[in-house]
């Protein structure tokens, strides 16, 4: 068995500041707007795995769940631990 590690927010942060500046969408008034302006062939260049503050090599992938409070309302572990997964 195996889990993605799980973020919060603040850091997640890094990837998609990293994705604003590589696609150069850092000086936009709105980044997420010239995101979606981005064709998806730039996106795919640009989209490449970028170590996590602090450390020296990149993950093996970069998205993962993010602790939300809702949809992920806690670490996956420990919600397997508990029983609070979807039996499907």
């Amino acid at each position: 068995m195996s889990f993605a590690t799980d973020w919060t927010l603040a850091e997640a942060q890094y990837q998609y500041d990293n994705l604003v500046i590589r696609t150069q969408c850092v000086n936009a008034n709105d980044t997420l707007a010239c995101l979606r302006n981005v064709s998806v062939a730039d996106l795919q260049r640009v989209n490449i795995n970028t170590p996590a503050p602090g450390a020296t090599n990149p993950p093996l992938y970069m998205y993962a769940p993010l602790l939300d409070g809702d949809l992920v309302p806690d670490y996956t572990y420990r919600m397997f631990q508990q029983g609070r997964f979807s039996r499907v």
